[in-house]
C-alpha cells in the first residue's frame, strides 16, 4: 500500500513531532496525577500495598474488598525494590505510567490497523482520550484501574500482526494471557473480556498452527499468572468470600441508605449524554452508515466497549470512573474511519477541519486540565508530596513502632509510623463492619465503630489521628475519640487533620 498524500519524505518531521507531542501529552498526564486531592479509595489500595510489603496477605492478614491481590503485589514491589515511604507518589506515578502506556497503544494501535501509514491522526485520538472529561476524572489515582485498563490494551496491541512464525505467536499468547492475567485478577469483573480475545484469536485468518500457539500461549499465560493469587486466595477462602461479595454488598447498601449512590440508569444516561461521548456515537454512527458491515471491522475492539459497558452494571454501586475504561476502545473502533477522512477521501481538508476543531472543543471545555501544567514546576506542592511531609511534621514526635489509630491508615504510614490491619481500608469496611457477626469480623481482620473499643483495650494506640475524613463522613472518626486520654498532647496541622499523642512514659 502506498504512503497516504503528503506523507512522502516526511519520516524523521513526523517522527520529531511525535515525540514532542507525546511528551507534551505526558506531561498533561502527570500534572493531572500530581494534582488531585486524595481520594478515600487510595488509603484502601496503597496501605494492602505497603502491609503486603511487610510479607502480609489479603483476606488472610487484612481485609482488601471487591478486588483481587494483583495491584497490591505491584505496589508491593515498588515499595520495597525502591526503599520509599512516599507510598502515595509511588503508587499514583504508576498509574501515571499505566496511563502512558495506554496513550501510546491508541498511537500504535491507529499505526497498525490502518497499515504503517499515518500518526497524526492518531496523536488525535491520543489526545481525546487524555481530554476526555471521565478519563481526566478517573486516571491518576493510585487505585487500580489505570492497570486494568493498560493491561487489556496491551493484550489487544499484543494481537496485532499474527501470522508468521508459529513459536512468536505462541509467545505472543503468552505474553497477552500474563497482562490479560493481571487485569483480571485485580479486577475480577475483567474476566468477561478474556472470551472476546480467545474467540478474536480462534477466528483469525492465519494457519491452523498459529492459531492453536497463540490460543495455547493465551490459556498457559492466564494458568501461569493466577498461580499466586490462587494461592493467597487459599490461605483464607472464606474470609476472601466476604471481602468479594458480603461486604461490599453491605457497604453498597450503607451507601444508598445515605443517598450517596447513584441511580445506575441515570449516571448511564448522563455519561452518554457527555457532548465528548456524543461525538463518539456519531462517528460510530457515521462509520456504520458509510461501511455497512465493514465497520465491525476490528470487532475486537468494539466488543471490548461492549463488554465493559456491562461490566459498569455489575458492582453492587455504580460510579463515574466505570465510563473511563471503554473509551481508548471505542477510539480505535474509529481509527479506520478516521485514517480514510484524514487521508482518502476528496476533500480531505474539510475532514480535517473538522476534527481539528473538535480537538479544540476539548481543549476549550477542559481547560483545567491544560492548567494544571503550572504545577509541575514545583514539585514539593504536589498533593502526594505536600500530603506526605505534612504527616511527617505533625507525627515527628512518633516512631516508627508507634501505632496510630486513624481512618487514613496510609498517612500513619506515611509519617513512618504503624497503622491498624483492622482499619487498613479507612472508613471503608469500618462503617459497616457491625453488620458482620463477631466471627465474621475475626476473619475477615476487620472493625467497626461498636467493636472498636476492645480492639483499642487489646493493643492501644500511642496516637490518634482524626480529621482525615470528608464533612459528611466525620460522625465515623467520633469512637476514635474514646482512646484520647485526658493528659494527652493535642497537635493540629493544615487542612484541620488532628493529632492526639499519648505523653512520654516518665
Amino acid at each position: 500500500m502506498p504512503p497516504p498524500v503528503g506523507y512522502q519524505g516526511q519520516r524523521w518531521p513526523t517522527v520529531l513531532l511525535v515525540v514532542c507531542w507525546l511528551t507534551a501529552l505526558s506531561a498533561v498526564i502527570l500534572a493531572n496525577s500530581m494534582t488531585k486531592s486524595p481520594g478515600r479509595d487510595e488509603q484502601m489500595y496503597c496501605t494492602a500495598g505497603v502491609l503486603v510489603s511487610s510479607g502480609q496477605l489479603p483476606y488472610r492478614d487484612f481485609s482488601y474488598p471487591s478486588q483481587l491481590p494483583y495491584h497490591p503485589l505491584i505496589l508491593a514491589a515498588i515499595y520495597r525494590s525502591s526503599g520509599t515511604q512516599y507510598y502515595l507518589l509511588a503508587g499514583r506515578i504508576f498509574s501515571v505510567v499505566c496511563d502512558l502506556l495506554v496513550m501510546t497503544l491508541i498511537v500504535y494501535g491507529y499505526y497498525k490497523l490502518n497499515g504503517g501509514q499515518g500518526l497524526i491522526p492518531g496523536l488525535l485520538l491520543a489526545t481525546c482520550y487524555l481530554l476526555h472529561p471521565i478519563v481526566a476524572y478517573a486516571n491518576g489515582h493510585a487505585w487500580n484501574h489505570d492497570l486494568v485498563q493498560a493491561a487489556v490494551m496491551a493484550a489487544y496491541a499484543l494481537s496485532f500482526d499474527l501470522g508468521g512464525r508459529v513459536l512468536k505467536d505462541g509467545l505472543k499468547g503468552v505474553a497477552m494471557g500474563v497482562v490479560l492475567g493481571l487485569a483480571c485478577l485485580s479486577r475480577v469483573t475483567t474476566v468477561l473480556a478474556v472470551p472476546l480475545f480467545l474467540g478474536d484469536l480462534a477466528i483469525r485468518k492465519v494457519s491452523y498452527a498459529n492459531r492453536s500457539a497463540a490460543l495455547i500461549g493465551l490459556v498457559a499465560g492466564l494458568a501461569l499468572v493466577s498461580i499466586w493469587p490462587v494461592w493467597v486466595i487459599l490461605q483464607a477462602p472464606r474470609a476472601f468470600w466476604l471481602n468479594l461479595v458480603q461486604i461490599p454488598r453491605l457497604y453498597g447498601r450503607w451507601l444508598t441508605e445515605l443517598g450517596m449512590t447513584h441511580d445506575k440508569l441515570v449516571l448511564t444516561v448522563q455519561s452518554i449524554l457527555l457532548p465528548e461521548n456524543l461525538v463518539l456515537l456519531a462517528g460510530g454512527l457515521a462509520t456504520a452508515v458509510a461501511l455497512g458491515r465493514a465497520c465491525l471491522r476490528p470487532w475486537l475492539p468494539l466488543g471490548l466497549v461492549a463488554v465493559f459497558c456491562i461490566v459498569a452494571f455489575i458492582p453492587p454501586t455504580m460510579w463515574v470512573q466505570y465510563w473511563a475504561i471503554p473509551v481508548p476502545f471505542a477510539l480505535l473502533w474509529l481509527a479506520r474511519p478516521v485514517h480514510l477522512l484524514w487521508y482518502r477521501v476528496s476533500k480531505r481538508w474539510v475532514c480535517r477541519t473538522v476534527l481539528w476543531s473538535l480537538l479544540g472543543l476539548l481543549l476549550l471545555g477542559n481547560r483545567r486540565t491544560l492548567q494544571q501544567l503550572a504545577g509541575l514546576v514545583r514539585p514539593d506542592q504536589w498533593v502526594p508530596i505536600a500530603l506526605h511531609n505534612r504527616y511527617r511534621r505533625l507525627c515527628t514526635d512518633l516512631g516508627p513502632q508507634d501505632r496510630i489509630l486513624t481512618l487514613g491508615p496510609l498517612w500513619a504510614l506515611e509519617a513512618g509510623c504503624q497503622a491498624y490491619q483492622e482499619l487498613s481500608c479507612g472508613s471503608i469496611v469500618y462503617r459497616i463492619a457491625d453488620q458482620l457477626g463477631p466471627e465474621q469480623r475475626q476473619l475477615a481482620r476487620v472493625v467497626g465503630p461498636d467493636s472498636l473499643a476492645q480492639m483499642v483495650q487489646t493493643m492501644p494506640p500511642a496516637a490518634v489521628l482524626i480529621g482525615v475524613e470528608d464533612q459528611r463522613f466525620a460522625f465515623l472518626e467520633s469512637p476514635l475519640l474514646a482512646a484520647v486520654g485526658k493528659d494527652w498532647i493535642r497537635r493540629q496541622t493544615e487542612g484541620n487533620a488532628v493529632l492526639w499523642m499519648r505523653p512520654p512514659g516518665p
